[in-house]
């Protein structure tokens, strides 16, 4: 009894077909200040950081937005699988922030610097989506 091997190929090439496409793309955050200048220091990073400076009882609207990359297009937003702000309460004042602002890909949390000490501390981003975890941290200096 022979056994045909069409069935066979079929199968390895619907394989190594899906393989090709999950690995050529990807999905992650792009992480933003509302009114709030902040900048990219190390992309490359195993965490990416940012960095901002804010003053003692300034409010910041941080907002992370998830994303994907489909193969062989632009980064399109996509709603992530969960998402949460990691920060020092000692250091800042969660606020609630403008829910209807944002859109189900975005995931904001309102901030005020409440020490009176300048210092540098950090707010960070742990997120999933597509399967992906991925977390950002966001070095916040406060100045008097």
């Amino acid at each position: 009894m022979e056994i045909s091997r069409f069935p066979l190929c079929v199968g390895f090439l619907l394989f190594i077909t899906v393989y090709d496409v999950v690995q050529s793309s990807s999905a992650g955050f792009t992480i933003t200040a509302v009114g709030q200048s902040l900048d990219l220091l190390d992309e490359a990073a195993e965490i990416p950081i940012y960095h901002c400076q804010m003053k003692v009882g300034q409010t910041v609207t941080f907002v992370s937005q998830g994303y994907v990359s489909p193969r062989g297009k632009p980064n399109q937003p996509s709603k992530p699988d969960a998402g949460e702000w990691l920060f020092d309460d000692h250091v800042f004042q969660l606020l609630p922030s403008e829910k209807n602002l944002f859109d189900k890909t975005q995931l904001p949390v309102m901030l005020k610097a409440l020490t009176n000490v300048a210092e540098q501390t950090h707010v960070r981003f742990v997120g999933k989506i597509l399967g992906y975890n991925r977390k950002y941290d966001v070095l916040v200096d406060i100045v008097n």
